[in-house]
């Protein structure tokens, strides 16, 4: 807090990574200004406690249908789309639609979340949704586990990343789709940069 002579008082403070801000208030406005502090106290603190909330907007909206399961149980299938679903979230690099809003809409236009397989279907969910990206996946078993993930995006109605990675037991699993994940946000960041090249991996644990 620092003043002018006669004129005018300054508040600066810092604000995260975005550096150094001033307020100017005249010394004859002092009074009406001092009113406003608790609505400004409460703007500040909210933003410095919820650092997410300006660039909120800014992330992607992804649907995860659920994953088809082969050689394997549609059950366990599940359980492995939300245990990608916990991951991608804790990322915290995109914005998941809520599973059932996902069911909602998907009943409201008689589609099967667990059929939806082709890009075609994924677009169709994904314009409903307004979406940028819907997942799509898949559990393999052959002698091991298989995890595999597609992003679609919808306004380009392809797919653009496609990942696998794979687990010997049940026990693997878990760290496999942490790794999965890790590559498919490393993959999804570099599609923000324009001129990356993506490459898609079928990786083994």
């Amino acid at each position: 807090l620092w003043a002018l002579p006669k004129t005018a008082f300054f508040i600066t403070f810092k604000m995260g990574k975005g550096g150094f801000y001033s307020l100017l208030c005249p010394q004859g406005n002092i009074k009406k200004w001092f009113l406003k502090v608790p609505l400004f106290l409460f703007l500040v603190s909210f933003m410095l406690l919820c650092p997410g909330a300006g660039v909120f907007a800014g992330k992607k909206r992804v649907a995860i249908l659920n994953f088809t399961a082969e050689n394997t149980s549609k059950t366990y299938a599940n359980a492995v789309r939300n245990l990608f679903e916990v991951e991608i979230h804790r990322s915290d690099s995109v914005v998941v639609l809520e599973r059932n809003q996902i069911d909602k809409i998907m009943k409201e236009q008689g589609l099967q979340m667990t059929g939806c397989t082709a890009t075609s279907c994924a677009v169709q969910i994904g314009k409903l949704l307004s979406a940028d990206y819907v997942i799509v996946g898949s559990l393999n078993k052959l002698g091991e586990y298989s995890i595999i993930v597609k992003f679609v995006d919808i306004a380009k109605s392809k797919v653009v990343i496609a990942q696998a990675e794979n687990a010997a037991d049940e026990r693997a699993i878990k760290p496999s789709i942490q790794r999965l994940t890790k590559k498919c946000v490393a993959k999804l960041t570099a599609l923000q940069v324009p001129g990356t090249k993506i490459v898609t991996d079928h990786g083994h644990s």
